[in-house]
């Protein structure tokens, strides 16, 4: 069928012009077939014009041609303009993250770059993220070369990921395959502290690790389907470790939580395969950093000043479900622990909390002083003080504490003295942390105050403690 065969060329052809259309062969491509059509559509006007005598005269001629000529070059104008707008690199919208495509190719593999594209945006906008994804692929004439473009690039258009690399076809063990040669996403984020850069190196890596993004070149939907949905979930949990370390931590959820229910499900399917093993436990990594910033950021700003209120229940019921999540992440996450415990304290299960705080100890680092400070206070809200005074001399030893873990426990010792302003012993609590890990000059008025106020007898071995400590933090002052 010679016929049918000419007109699937001429229709490849269109297709294949249509995505070259930004470079200089479509501006060229474009312009022929453009004007074609305008020089016909006035060729048909002017018969049509001509067998009505409405173009009579030589006036009417000269009138027509020259409307004709204005018309050519408006239409040419736009064509121009229409040409130099498809250059332009995308712009982020402010309700879309942007990934940019772009990927090189030689030319005898220019049609798989926009194969590879239309099934990686397809299969994005598949898992229900067309309205917070935009996928664009960027114009050929800007290169992508390596990293430092990459991020110039990310810096003008306010794209969150950009994929790039080299596509080609050729043969690897005697089989023709397609797809990428090299391949690099680069991820716009806020800079990273050094502490931070390990484990944020470690995920990217496992995301990376092993990963197929080549087909076999046999139109195997099978086989091109595993390079898209590689490509696809790298580029999403890139995009989500990004939000994550910008603090964007519910749109960071909204695309984790689907990813890691994908991947889980391969990973059962495939429980020996390494590379699917490595990127679920990125995946989680991420995902529970995540979760615990959203716990964080309800409890710091809504429940810890109202810890044990009735008021604030439901606050601490949204605090639960989140650790709820994280509990389906891994068993043994101490700061799953450590934030249950807080939970049952508020709602006055004080059994529950101890038993949370006996997981986190096994759970953590010898020189971790956190469990043992909870542990502490429990004891002293029970009013059991001789293990609530051994639990504070253990967390004396412990040398390496975060910041963040002391100032949370002096925040929630300040919330419960303001709501409890008759339990004095919560004076020694605050005094005994600045003391060990923050402030001296504060334990030294924070120990006075505790002195001052009577505590009964059976608090004479923290008193005692107490009055030695601000003798020694005198002394040194005199020194």
């Amino acid at each position: 069928m010679p016929n049918a065969d000419n007109a699937r060329e001429f229709v490849d052809q269109i297709a294949d012009l249509w995505r070259k259309r930004r470079t200089f062969k479509g501006l060229f491509g474009l312009v022929i077939v453009t004007n074609s059509l305008l020089f016909t559509l006035i060729a048909l006007v002017y018969f049509l014009l001509s067998k009505t005598d409405v173009i009579t005269t030589a006036h009417h001629f000269v009138n027509f041609f020259v409307a004709c000529g204005l018309f050519i070059g408006l239409g040419n104008l736009a064509i121009l303009g229409t040409w130099a707008y498809w250059r332009t690199p995308p712009t982020a919208r402010s309700d879309k993250i942007l990934i940019l495509f772009a990927p090189s190719a030689d030319p005898e593999a220019s049609d798989l770059v926009y194969k590879l594209f239309e099934r990686f945006r397809a299969d994005i906008y598949a898992r229900q993220m067309e309205s917070v994804i935009e996928c664009c692929h960027l114009p050929e004439h800007i290169p992508v070369r390596n990293n430092q473009e990459a991020h110039v690039l990310l810096a003008k258009t306010g794209a969150r990921l950009i994929v790039y690399g080299i596509i080609t076809r050729g043969k690897l063990k005697g089989v023709d395959v397609e797809g990428f040669t090299s391949i690099s996403f680069a991820v716009r984020h806020r800079s990273l502290g050094r502490q931070e850069q390990v484990p944020v190196m470690r995920d990217l890596t496992a995301a990376l690790a092993f990963r197929t993004f080549c087909a076999k070149d046999t139109d195997s939907f099978i086989e091109r389907h595993v390079v898209v949905h590689n490509l696809s979930e790298v580029s999403l949990f890139f995009v989500a470790l990004a939000l994550t370390l910008d603090a964007r931590i519910d749109d960071a959820i909204k695309f984790l939580e689907p990813l890691l229910a994908t991947v889980q499900s391969k990973a059962n399917a495939k429980a020996n395969n390494p590379q699917i093993t490595a990127f679920l436990q990125a995946v989680k990594s991420c995902l529970s950093v995540a979760l615990q910033a959203s716990f964080t950021r309800i409890y710091d700003s809504q429940l810890v000043d109202h810890i044990t209120e009735r008021a604030y229940d439901d606050q601490a019921r949204q605090c639960e479900v989140i650790l709820g999540r994280l509990l389906k992440l891994s068993r043994s996450t101490a700061s799953y622990f450590m934030g249950n415990a807080i939970i049952r304290f508020h709602f006055g299960d004080i059994a529950g909390a101890k038993a949370a705080i006996e997981h986190a100890k096994r759970l953590s680092s010898f020189d971790h002083a956190g469990p043992y400070l909870s542990m502490a206070f429990l004891n002293m809200w029970e009013r059991q003080y001789r293990p609530a005074f051994m639990q504070y001399m253990r967390a004396g030893r412990c040398k390496n504490q975060g910041v963040e873990t002391i100032t949370s426990v002096l925040q929630f010792l300040n919330t419960m003295l303001r709501l409890h302003p008759d339990r004095h012993e919560l004076r020694f609590a605050i005094a005994f942390v600045n003391d060990r890990f923050y402030d001296q000059q504060i334990a030294l008025r924070d120990y006075r105050m505790f002195l001052l106020s009577k505590p009964d007898s059976n608090l004479d071995e923290f008193k005692l403690f107490a009055t030695r400590q601000v003798n020694k933090i005198e002394s040194a002052e005199l020194i």
